[in-house]
């Protein structure tokens, strides 16, 4: 319940570093128990989880973009963005993280 209360807390950390205090025979263990329950937690808790995609920041930008520099060159920037976004709403890359530390 710890390893996932820190994630909705927004305090990310790797499932290896959480583990890094037990006994070494017991990190990996322990580790794929946190992992495999997780979403069974998640269940019993009723809780949802969110994903935002990149559509609404980029209305946003295009805005700031249009008033520092006019239509014509956001215009053409925001059909490239689009087109990204696009691309990358069809992978996992929206769920990746950066930020985990292991």
């Amino acid at each position: 319940c710890v390893y996932f209360a820190c994630k909705v807390d927004e305090y990310i950390i790797g499932i290896d570093k959480f583990v890094s205090m037990l006994e070494e025979s017991l990190q990996m263990e322990t580790g794929s128990f946190i992992l495999g329950n997780e979403f069974l937690l998640m269940e019993a808790l009723e809780y949802s989880l969110t994903v935002y995609n990149s559509f609404r920041p980029l209305d946003g930008f295009m805005i700031e973009l249009k008033d520092k520099y006019g239509g014509d060159s956001a215009n053409a920037l925001k059909k490239h963005a689009l087109s990204f976004i696009n691309d990358a709403i069809l992978t996992d890359a929206t769920f990746l993280l950066s930020s985990i530390s292991k």
